[in-house]
């Protein structure tokens, strides 16, 4: 058994595998997230909500269905997901989503995730949310049996020719059940804090899966302007506790076309991100386009296209 696991964690150096992709707590993230660097934990709500703060679950009154895709050039990875998301119906905030992700560059891993969150408004200055999350994880690496065709016994001094193909093993797959608990807390309608933990259950195997992590957030609410301060501390996918810190805004103009912009500094996966999106908000749709891109890296790009649709 352990062979397998190390085989699983050899065949995913950090350069390669998810820590390029600055993801909150290894989650998935949608348009608008990817649009505001991620700077979301203050003022996040649906979809949003569920995946770097499900407090946000309540932030506001919503029923939505929404399909979201997301695409990161460097890893060939493609993320389509689905949730829905209810805060209409009962006074308590629900949700459910699932995503799945495919790397073509990284030896065709790929991942399920299957999320739930609950959430409760107090007094509507405080909010408490809970998210649990289901991963199953596979990966297929290459191995070759022998290098070289086998020695011909009629004639040994025959060369031999290099093999071109190998055989397509399956590496030890992961599953993991974890949680995450966070708070959004607004003691003002302008001003917002939050304070989420990650993956509270942890696995020690293969942590860049399900890293153990803490944010902090601070945002403004003014006028159709949205900012974001966020700090995330990672405790376990690198040897000792790191940091990614995340920058955004978003404005709303005629309350029905968001622009965004968003910096992060990721000393996890060590690169810098600069990010863009837009949007277009209909009382019983919207659509959401971000775009995010590395300055060490420029292959490190990703792509991401958010659909939502409003039922209440």
């Amino acid at each position: 058994m352990l062979p397998l696991v190390l085989l699983f964690i050899s065949a995913a150096s950090p350069r390669e595998s998810l820590l390029a992709d600055p993801n909150v707590g290894a989650h998935p993230q949608t348009a608008r997230s990817i649009g505001m660097g991620g700077a979301m934990r203050g003022i996040a709500d649906g979809t949003d909500g569920l995946y770097v703060n499900p407090a946000g679950l309540v932030a506001k009154r919503h029923y939505i269905i929404d399909a979201h895709y997301s695409w990161t050039h460097e890893a060939n990875a493609h993320r389509p997901a689905a949730s829905i998301i209810d805060s209409v119906t009962t006074v308590v905030g629900a949700g459910l989503s699932y995503n799945y992700e495919h790397r073509f560059n990284s030896a065709d891993l790929d991942v399920h995730r299957l999320y739930f969150g609950l959430a409760y408004n107090i007094g509507g200055i405080f909010a408490v949310g809970i998210a649990m999350k289901y991963q199953v994880a596979s990966r297929n690496v290459l191995r070759y049996d022998s290098l070289f065709t086998p020695v011909d016994p009629e004639n040994v001094d025959a060369p031999r020719k290099p093999l071109d193909n190998a055989l397509s093993v399956p590496a030890l797959g992961f599953t993991g059940f974890t949680g995450d608990l966070g708070v959004l807390f607004t003691p003002i309608q302008y001003f917002s804090l939050a304070v989420v933990g990650y993956n509270l259950i942890p696995n020690p195997l293969i942590p860049e899966f399900v890293p153990i992590a803490l944010g902090f957030a601070a945002a403004g609410h003014v006028a159709g302007l949205e900012v974001g301060v966020d700090a995330l501390i990672d405790f376990s996918t690198r040897a000792k506790p790191s940091s990614r810190w995340h920058f955004g805004a978003e404005y709303t103009i005629a309350n029905m076309i968001p622009v965004r912009a968003g910096f992060l500094v990721d000393k996890v996966g060590n690169d810098l991100f600069w990010s863009l999106g837009i949007g277009f908000r209909h009382p019983s749709f919207g659509i959401d386009l971000g775009y995010r891109q590395a300055v060490e890296r420029p292959d490190n790009r990703t792509l991401a296209l958010s659909v939502q649709y409003y039922m209440n």
